[in-house]
């Protein structure tokens, strides 16, 4: 875990490198057919289904001791060997697996990223976004945008959150998939953000306590609470006691749509809010409110997505949060701005980090 301390890069050499990369992608488009393009983009589909099978026959995991042929893969993962060849063939044009010259497969830098041991792993991202109910959810999108309504409870009859109660395989991969994109924010969050100015922090639905314990580590003064559904809060106990922290943290079962504790003069919501629509999106916010005092703050910690906004993850993973989510979005700097004042708070300041998300910090009126 110590990677969660390492400096991370300063936020213009991020958002140059993007710009760089986008600048290259725009340059290798205009020297080929505007249809191929296209005919590209089209196939994402197919580059979303064959990725997250990869990733969840972890492809990857083999591959790391060594090349391996066709047929000791799919004797490996139970597969069969002629679609498999067929898939790696496909990810190879991606720049994911390549074929050395014996037609054994390989791992390049792009899929050593989905080694389950990589230390920012992004193996159970793909999986997810790959997987049956997501890409159910997705098929209904141009039903999604002709009601403006999410696809999720429509495809499957219960919210994603109900449907996960029933499916534990596809929760607990969501899970994984939270904790990865948690730690591999976490450094920044704990450095971008004064946070010596807090002395007690509440991580409100902070799952097993991840981004929570590496705030304490970053900051001895500092002291914290999770609030989390019971089961979650067990687990919890359990990371919080192997990151030497438990002592340090309240544990709060429960949930942030029924009351948030109160002794706290910080409460974080990191990746809440997106989930939901703006009425639910304020009942959350209005328990937090409920819970503080004048002058202290609320912190939501996610990916401000602007109306201008053209470039990056961004708008893709808000139409993520549509399809999938209950009407959920990632918001822009005025939305939550109108959002925080209806629930009682002034929008104070944004502290943006190299890692794409933002502290939107609201002081309580």
């Amino acid at each position: 875990m110590s990677e969660l301390l390492n400096s991370p890069p300063p936020r213009f050499a991020v958002k140059l490198l993007l710009a760089l990369r986008r600048a290259l992608h725009e340059l290798a488009d205009r020297v080929v057919p505007a249809q191929l393009v296209i005919v590209e983009r089209a196939m994402g589909l197919g580059a979303t289904a064959t990725l997250g099978v990869a990733a969840e026959h972890r492809i990857a995991d083999l591959l790391h001791d060594g090349p391996r042929s066709g047929e000791e893969l799919a004797k490996s993962t139970g597969l069969d060997r002629d679609g498999l060849e067929r898939t790696l063939r496909a990810l190879a044009t991606l720049g994911i697996f390549d074929r050395i010259e014996d037609g054994r497969w390989v791992n390049t830098r792009l899929s050593d990223v989905l080694r389950s041991n990589e230390p920012m792993s992004v193996r159970a991202y793909a999986a997810y976004m790959g997987s049956a109910s997501t890409a159910g959810a997705w098929a209904s999108f141009g039903e999604t945008i002709r009601t403006g309504k999410s696809a999720f409870p429509r495809v499957f009859g219960k919210s994603v959150w109900a449907y996960f109660d029933e499916h534990p395989d596809e929760r607990d991969l969501f899970a994984e998939v939270m904790t990865q994109l948690t730690l591999s924010m976490a450094p920044s969050v704990a450095m971008a953000y004064p946070w010596h100015e807090i002395r007690r922090v509440c991580d409100v639905g902070g799952g097993r306590g991840h981004l929570l314990a590496a705030l304490l580590r970053a900051h001895p003064n500092l002291q914290g609470a999770l609030l989390d559904a019971p089961g979650v809060i067990d687990l919890a106990r359990d990371y919080l006691r192997e990151q030497g922290v438990l002592e340090r943290v309240e544990l709060w079962p429960g949930s942030f749509f029924e009351r948030v504790p109160e002794g706290c003069d910080a409460y974080l919501l990191k990746d809440v809010l997106h989930d939901w629509d703006d009425a639910r999106s304020l009942t959350i916010l209005r328990n937090v409110r409920e819970a503080m005092k004048p002058g202290q703050r609320v912190l939501i910690t996610e990916m401000l997505v602007e109306p201008d906004t053209t470039d990056g993850p961004g708008p893709f993973v808000d139409l993520q949060m549509l399809t999938v989510c209950d009407e959920g979005r990632q918001r822009g700097r005025a939305e939550m701005a109108a959002l925080l004042k209806q629930a009682g708070f002034e929008l104070s300041r944004v502290v943006h980090t190299p890692v794409l998300v933002s502290v939107v910090e609201g002081i309580a009126r």
